[in-house]
C-alpha cells in the first residue's frame, strides 16, 4: 500500500515495523533534503526525531540519482550522527549504480543488510523513480511525500493530483478492486 505524508518524517513507521519491515530506503534529494542542498530539513529531521524512527529502524539507506560520490557519502554521514542512526549505508550514481527506477541500487542495499525486497520500505518524492522503484522490487511498503523546496514549482497542484490518482489506482490494485490485484488488469 502507497501512502501519502506531508514529508519523510510522517511515514508509518510503526505499522511498518509491525508488518516486517527491516530497513527503509530513503531517497536524498527532495525527500530528506532541498535538491542539491547538504543539510536534513529542518522539520523531516523534527518529525523523524519525534517518531523515534532511529529507534524502530536503527539501519537505512539513502538511494539517489545525485552524481557526487563523495557530497552522498557526507550526507548520509551527517544524517547517521545528527538523527543517531545506527547506520546510514550509501548508494548513487556517484557510487557507480545506474539511475533509479533500475533495481541495482535496491538490490545493494538488500544484501548489505541481508534482507528481502519485501522487508523494505521506500520512501520518496517522485512518481517516476521512487514509486516505480518500489513497485520493480516488490518493496513492502511505499510512502510518497511532498518534494522539498518546491513550493514555488507552478506546476506542483497538477503533479500532486496525478500522483494522488496514481496512489489511487495501485492502492485499489492491491486490494483488488480493480484488475485482478496483481498489477495487470
Amino acid at each position: 500500500m502507497i501512502q501519502r505524508v506531508n514529508n519523510a518524517g510522517e511515514a508509518p513507521y510503526l505499522e511498518w515495523e509491525e508488518k516486517g519491515i527491516k530497513v527503509v530506503l530513503y531517497d536524498m534529494d527532495g525527500t530528506l533534503a532541498a535538491h542539491r542542498e547538504l543539510k536534513v530539513d529542518e522539520e523531516v529531521k523534527s518529525t523523524l526525531i519525534e517518531n523515534r524512527v532511529p529507534e524502530i529502524f536503527p539501519q537505512v539507506a539513502i538511494a539517489t540519482d545525485h552524481e557526487k560520490r563523495e557530497h552522498v557519502d557526507e550526507f548520509a554521514k551527517m544524517f547517521q550522527e545528527e538523527l543517531g542512526f545506527e547506520e546510514v549505508y550509501p548508494v548513487s550514481v556517484g557510487h557507480g549504480f545506474p539511475k533509479k527506477p533500475r533495481r541495482p541500487m535496491a538490490q545493494e542495499v538488500a544484501d548489505h543488510f541481508q534482507v528481502e525486497f519485501k522487508e523494505m520500505a521506500v520512501v520518496g518524492d517522485k512518481v517516476p523513480r521512487d514509486y516505480l522503484l518500489a513497485v520493480m522490487m516488490g518493496a513492502g511498503a511505499m510512502a510518497l511525500c511532498h518534494e522539498i523546496g518546491e513550493d514555488s514549482h507552478r506546476l506542483r497542484r497538477w503533479r500532486v493530483l496525478a500522483e494522488d490518482a496514481i496512489i489511487r489506482v495501485a492502492n485499489l490494485q492491491e486490494i483488488g478492486c480493480y484488475g485482478n490485484g496483481n498489477g495487470s488488469s
